[in-house]
């Protein structure tokens, strides 16, 4: 005979089963969520990766400026990769966007053109005339040198003081330099020739005391003006600060990837910052500077230069005593005109981290690490000029990093990434 089960006991076997249940659809939820997450996870860092790795991808692509390309990067994941080549000053500026479902990644990179450690620490134009070597002037590297070489000299009563004329092996340059891409000066000019009238600008005031930001993932925003002082402000990314006559900067000016245009520069004394300046005119760098990698300072003169004795003129390019550059100094004007003045001046003790082109006269005093391609010295001294002579400057490309990213130059070949932007 058969007990009763009291129900009691019957409603406990049912919780006891509910609960087991529950437990059970818990522990199925949650390995489907941890899987789902998991693929979700790797997914986005897929995603990611493919973002960083389409940068690298677009630098060898040989994309042109403006193009906005499908790039294929044979990965087989099913994300889709588009990259977008502009310019930012000196550099190129590429942007990736990766795709993939509900993820997307935009990254930004600054790019120029790679110096390899077997390049030259010195390119310089074969004018038909020796460069003469004068005091303390030391160069640590391969060295491109017209055909009639490299000799000592002297100038009021200093000779050259090493053993060694180059310490490194000796090339022939050509007649002419190597030219910027056409695209790359063009866009330079039309910089310089900012027009509101053919433009729609992003622009905004400049008021001081305050902080502008802006990413170079959003538009491009433009301060202008006819004389801008940026003492004591704040910008940094995507800004473009443009005067029609004049920029001035100071010690209190805190300024971060930015992009100053204007004919003429000023630099002051204790500047720190990393920008680039483009000037048509002239740009001042004063004494105990340090503007940070990848900075870039460069004059592209558009007025024809008058064919008359220019002595006596300032640089285009100054930089004074104790001042560190860690990027690129760039001048391109009429090479045609015979002139009697530097062109760039690095004075006694300033220091270039970097590359130095020239199109005309370069006057080293101060010390280069990298590389420099210049048409001719010059060095004036005690009232007097001396035509393609270099004095007291040293230059030795064997401490520049190898990463190091210029200027691009028709055919270059390498090119480097410089810095992610954001």
């Amino acid at each position: 005979m058969m007990g009763r089960i009291q129900a009691g006991a019957l409603q406990f076997v049912l919780f006891i089963g509910a609960v087991i249940a529950v437990l059970l659809l818990a522990f199925v939820l949650l390995s489907y969520t941890h899987a789902r997450f998991g693929k979700s996870a790797n997914r986005f860092v897929d995603t990611l990766k493919t973002a960083d790795l389409g940068v690298t991808y677009a630098l060898k692509s040989g994309m042109r400026p403006g193009d906005t390309l499908d790039l294929d990067m044979g990965l087989g994941k099913g994300i889709m990769v588009k990259g977008v080549k502009e310019y930012w000053g000196v550099f190129e500026k590429y942007g990736v966007v990766a795709t993939a479902s509900k993820h997307r990644f935009t990254k930004v990179a600054l790019a120029g053109g790679g110096i390899g450690p077997t390049s030259p620490v010195l390119y310089l134009q074969d004018n038909e005339r020796p460069l003469i070597i004068v005091g303390t002037a030391k160069i640590t590297g391969n060295a491109l040198l017209p055909k009639q070489g490299i000799r000592p000299g002297n100038i009021s009563g200093h000779s050259y003081y090493h053993p060694q004329l180059v310490y490194g092996r000796q090339g022939t340059s050509t007649k002419t330099l190597p030219k910027l891409g056409t695209g790359h000066l063009d866009y330079l000019k039309q910089l310089l020739a900012l027009n509101t009238s053919t433009n729609t600008l992003e622009e905004r005031p400049l008021v001081r005391l305050t902080e502008i930001k802006n990413s170079f993932k959003r538009p491009t925003q433009f301060i202008r003006g006819h004389v801008l002082d940026l003492s004591e402000t704040r910008i940094t990314g995507n800004v473009v600060v443009w005067a029609a006559q004049k920029i001035r900067v100071d010690a209190s000016s805190m300024l971060t990837d930015v992009l100053l245009v204007a004919p003429e520069i000023e630099i002051g004394p204790g500047v720190k910052g990393n920008f680039q300046a483009v000037a048509s005119k002239r740009i001042d760098v004063g004494r105990n500077c340090e503007l940070y990698y990848p900075s870039a300072l460069a004059v592209i003169e558009t007025v024809p230069v008058k064919k008359e004795n220019t002595l006596g003129e300032p640089p285009n390019i100054y930089v004074a005593p104790r001042t560190q550059i860690r990027g690129t100094l760039l001048y391109l004007g009429d090479g045609e005109t015979q002139r009697f003045s530097p062109q760039i001046k690095i004075d006694t003790d300033a220091h270039v981290t970097g590359e130095i082109h020239c199109a005309a006269n370069l006057e080293l005093k101060g010390n280069l690490t990298g590389h420099l391609s210049t048409h001719s010295f010059i060095a004036l001294e005690n009232g007097s000029i001396y035509q393609n002579h270099l004095y007291n400057g040293t230059m030795d490309n064997r401490d520049l990093p190898l990463q190091f990213a210029g200027l691009t130059f028709e055919g270059t070949e390498t090119k480097n990434l410089g810095k992610w932007l954001y």
